[in-house]
């Protein structure tokens, strides 16, 4: 019970400063707007641009600390027998509202067969499933093309991958991704625990999740978790 008192007052502070920092932010670019050749346009420009550094860092520091909660949580309700398929679909719900203004990105989804139950937290597996869809979403980059996410019958387990199209991850960084607050992404996109927390919830379920090339030029992240009895 402490940690979830300990974040929720951590949370508040931070959402406050991060509203200062982009109302100051906002204040001084529309004044050099107003005034393009005042006396102190650098020494303004130079802060408004610090600000905005500010308000990504407390953004990611307010990320991080909602991670840290959601792994003290981890613990609950692995009771119910579930179907992947639903898990999967609630994920690919979650990821097309977040893509949605993203024209160049394809999500698309191919479940092979019938996939059998599984037995655990349906709402935190679809969250890895989300969280691995958004990396590699992320991975892409402005570019775009396309992620997929995939599911099935592995032979007493359930095998599921999220394939992208983008750069892939880099060997020396495969073995390091999944522990806490290591990234590879800028500091502004990401605070190292939504991997770490993906595999947390997959041991769990008593499975596996890995990391590797994927057949559409990309990564290939896999998580493998048992079947249902």
């Amino acid at each position: 019970e402490l940690v979830p008192t300990i974040v929720h007052d951590l949370k508040n502070p931070l959402g406050a400063l991060s509203s200062v920092a982009e109302s100051a932010k906002e204040t001084l670019t529309k004044l050099l707007e107003r005034e393009p050749e005042g006396p102190h346009v650098e020494a303004t420009a130079e802060v408004a641009e610090d600000l905005g550094v500010m308000r990504a860092q407390l953004r990611r520091l307010r990320d991080m600390v909602q991670s840290i909660l959601n792994l003290s949580r981890q613990t609950e309700g692995y009771e119910e027998e579930f179907l992947v398929t639903d898990a999967a679909a609630d994920a690919l719900e979650a990821i097309a509202l977040q893509v949605k203004d993203l024209p160049r990105i394809e999500v698309k989804r191919e479940l092979a067969g019938v996939i059998p139950e599984a037995r655990g937290n349906r709402g935190q597996l679809s969250q890895v499933m989300v969280n691995l869809l958004w990396n590699a979403v992320q991975a892409l980059g402005e570019e775009g093309g396309t992620v997929v996410l995939r599911a099935r019958d592995g032979n007493g387990e359930i095998v599921i991958d999220v394939a992208d199209s983008g750069h892939g991850v880099p060997p020396e960084a495969r073995e390091k991704i999944f522990e806490p607050f290591y990234t590879t992404k800028e500091a502004s996109h990401g605070t190292g625990l939504g991997l770490y927390l993906c595999k947390q919830i997959i041991e769990r379920h008593g499975g596996r999740v890995e990391v590797g090339e994927s057949d559409l030029g990309g990564a290939l992240f896999r998580v493998v978790i048992p079947a249902a009895d």
